[in-house]
């Protein structure tokens, strides 16, 4: 099917431990598509002691395909982090998802 040929590719470009479980559930996905195809932002919320944890790398290759679609990835529990490591994160992660 065309979802088994598009989770092969996420295998083939992903390592499998920087997948979600999620992210390999055929009903969870149909109904993301269908939200993000009917979105103009979509928002991320990440927890800020380990956000890479929470921003799956198929959801932003499916959202930064779409030019039009706007990403934003939140980073929840700033309390629990010092401001420099508050940075240190934005600058990860703007370097990993250029289009969020």
């Amino acid at each position: 099917t065309a979802f088994e040929a598009w989770l092969a590719s996420v295998h083939g470009g992903c390592r499998a431990d920087a997948l979600s479980p999620f992210e390999h559930n055929l009903e969870v996905w149909r109904q993301l598509w269908r939200v993000v195809e009917r979105s103009d932002v979509v928002c991320i919320v990440a927890d800020v002691r380990n956000p890479l944890l929470h921003v799956p790398a198929a959801l932003y290759e499916h959202c930064a395909a779409r030019p039009s679609l706007r990403l934003v990835i939140v980073l929840s529990k700033v309390d629990l982090a010092s401001r420099k490591a508050l940075e240190r994160w934005r600058e990860a992660l703007s370097r990993r998802f250029p289009r969020a």
